[in-house]
């Protein structure tokens, strides 16, 4: 959940799309190994999720692809205005789960 916190920090330093993005990249690249090895270490971590994992690989791979087409496509404004539209979106969506948990 850190990672509108990253990206509005970021956006302040004023990069360049490319940098933007290969720094994002990177901190969720080491936020996951630190991760994992926390979730190794505390026996989180089975063999079901390792299925899991395989499973996913193709489709990550395609995203992480994708997501290479469309950001040579998109102009800064429009990252900067998805970012504030799906930073809003999520604070909406726990907003309103707040709400509807007992």
């Amino acid at each position: 959940m850190s990672g509108p916190f990253y990206a509005a920090y970021m956006r302040l330093q004023g990069l360049h799309p490319y940098v933007f993005r290969a720094n994002f990249a990177m901190i969720f690249i080491l936020d996951g190994a630190l991760r994992l090895t926390g979730y190794l270490g505390t026996g989180l971590v089975t063999f079901d999720l390792y299925k899991l994992l395989l499973v996913s690989i193709p489709v990550m791979v395609s995203s992480i692809f994708i997501g290479g087409l469309l950001h040579q496509r998109l102009r800064n404004w429009n990252i900067k205005r998805d970012i504030r539209i799906l930073s809003m979106a999520g604070g909406a969506a726990l907003i309103t789960k707040s709400f509807l948990m007992p």
